[in-house]
C-alpha cells in the first residue's frame, strides 16, 4: 500500500468544481486535481430516492494532506455538507507514483526554518531507511527555508537517482529563476528514465513557452517510451494553454477597444469569471447588456445571470435580486434556471426577505427535484420551515 490517496468530491457545476480545485491547489494540498464531468448521482434524501447531474473532482494527494484538503473543500464548497471521501492507492505506474508522493512533499516549502533542525532533516535524506527518508522529506517541506533550495540544487548532482528525482520535483516548486530551470533541463539527459520523466513534468509545470521545443525533442528521441509519451503529452498541453492564452488576450484587447463588440465582451467576461475576478468581468457583462438587450448574439441571458451571480458573491444582494428577477421574467426557461432560482432565493434571504426567499427556494425544489442545486437548497429550506 502506498502513501498516496485519491480524494473524491462532487460539485453541482463546472464553475464550482473549478473553484474547489483552485482552492485545494492554491493551498498546495494536492499535486493534481482532475475534473470529471457527466456524473449522475443517485441518493436517498428525506426518505425519497433522488437523482442529480454532478461533476466529480479526483484529488491526487497523500494521507498526510487529507485534513488540509477537507478544510479547503469545506471553505470553497456551496454544500453545507459536501461529499468528501478518500480512497487509498494500492499501487500505480512506478514513475507516476514516485512523482506524486514527491510532488506533494515539496508543495508546501516555507520560507523560514530552524537551521539546526534543517541540518538534521537534510542529513536524514541520505538515510538507508526508505521510511526515514520519506518522513524527513515531508518534515523538511513543512519547515523549508532558502537552504532547502540550495539542497535541491546540490541533490541534482547526487549519485542516487532517487535523490535527483526528488530534487527535480522540488526545485522548480521553490525557485522560478532561469538558472534553476536550466538545471532541471539538464536532467532531461539524465541516465535514469524516472528522473527524465519527472523533469518533463517539472518543466511543464512552469508553464513556460520555451520548454515546448525541449519537450518535443525529447518526445522524438528519448529511448524510454514512458518519457516520450510524457513529453509529447506535456508539449501538446502547453501548446494548447499557449493558444488559449493568446485567444484570451486578443478577446480582452478587442473588448477594451470596442464596448459594442458583444461577442468579444462576452468572451472577455468569461475569462475573468473563470479566474474568479468578478470585478473585472462586471464592465464587460454590462456592455453585453447595454448593446444587445434583445439577445441577438445569444449572450444576454447568460450575461444577466453571471452579473446577478457575481453581485451575490460580493454581497451586493439588492443588485443580484434585480438582475435575477429580470432574467427569469424575460427568459423563464433559462437553461440554468435552477441555479438562478437558488442564487435569487439566497439573495432575498440575505436582504431579510424571508417569505420571498422561502417561496423562491420552494419553487426550485418543486420544479427541479433531481437537481444538485435543489439538494443544496433543501437544508436551507428545512431550517426555514422549522422556524
Amino acid at each position: 500500500m502506498t502513501k498516496a490517496v485519491v480524494g473524491l468530491v462532487t460539485c453541482s457545476s463546472r464553475a464550482e468544481a473549478r473553484k474547489v480545485a483552485r482552492a485545494v491547489l492554491t493551498a498546495r494540498a494536492a499535486a493534481c486535481v482532475n475534473i470529471v464531468p457527466g456524473a449522475e448521482s443517485h441518493y436517498w434524501w428525506q426518505g425519497r430516492l433522488e437523482r442529480a447531474p454532478e461533476f466529480v473532482l479526483m484529488i491526487k494527494t497523500t494521507r498526510a494532506k487529507c485534513r488540509e484538503v477537507i478544510r479547503r473543500v469545506r471553505a470553497a464548497h456551496s454544500y453545507e455538507v459536501p461529499e468528501i471521501i478518500f480512497v487509498p492507492i494500492a499501487a500505480g505506474e512506478r514513475n507516476y507514483m514516485k512523482w506524486l508522493t514527491t510532488a506533494v512533499a515539496v508543495l508546501v516549502l516555507a520560507v523560514t526554518a530552524r537551521a539546526d533542525r534543517v541540518d538534521e532533516l537534510i542529513s536524514s535524506l541520505g538515510s538507508t531507511d526508505e521510511v526515514v527518508r520519506a518522513e524527513a522529506a515531508d518534515e523538511l517541506t513543512q519547515r523549508g527555508g532558502p537552504r532547502v533550495v540550495e539542497k535541491f540544487r546540490a541533490m541534482l548532482a547526487s549519485n542516487s537517482a532517487e535523490q535527483r528525482q526528488m530534487a527535480v520535483a522540488g526545485l522548480l516548486q521553490v525557485s522560478a529563476t532561469d538558472a534553476d530551470v536550466d538545471l532541471v533541463r539538464e536532467r532531461l539527459k539524465d541516465e535514469d528514465s524516472s528522473v527524465r520523466w519527472t523533469a518533463v513534468l517539472a518543466l511543464a509545470g512552469t508553464g513556460r513557452t520555451e520548454v515546448i521545443p525541449w519537450l518535443r525533442e525529447l518526445a522524438q528521441n528519448d529511448p524510454a517510451e514512458s518519457v516520450r509519451e510524457a513529453a509529447a503529452e506535456a508539449a501538446a498541453r502547453l501548446s494548447k494553454v499557449l493558444d488559449k492564452a493568446v485567444s484570451v488576450r486578443e478577446a480582452r484587447r478587442q473588448a477594451e477597444r470596442d464596448a459594442a463588440d458583444v461577442p468579444a465582451n462576452w468572451r472577455a467576461a468569461e475569462t475573468y469569471l473563470d479566474e474568479s475576478r468578478e470585478d473585472l468581468a462586471e464592465r464587460h457583462l454590462k456592455n453585453v447588456l447595454a448593446y444587445d438587450m434583445e439577445n441577438r448574439h445569444g449572450y444576454t441571458d447568460r450575461a444577466l445571470f453571471a452579473l446577478g451571480f457575481s453581485y451575490g458573491r460580493r454581497n451586493q444582494h439588492a443588485k443580484a435580486v434585480y438582475c435575477l428577477d429580470e432574467l427569469l421574467k424575460r427568459w423563464p426557461e433559462f437553461k440554468d434556471k435552477d441555479k438562478a432560482l437558488y442564487c435569487l432565493g439566497l439573495s432575498r434571504l440575505a436582504l431579510g426577505q424571508r417569505e420571498a426567499g422561502r417561496a423562491v427556494l420552494r419553487q426550485l425544489v418543486r420544479e427541479f427535484p433531481d437537481s444538485a442545486v435543489a439538494r443544496a437548497a433543501q437544508p436551507v429550506l428545512a431550517k426555514l420551515e422549522a422556524k
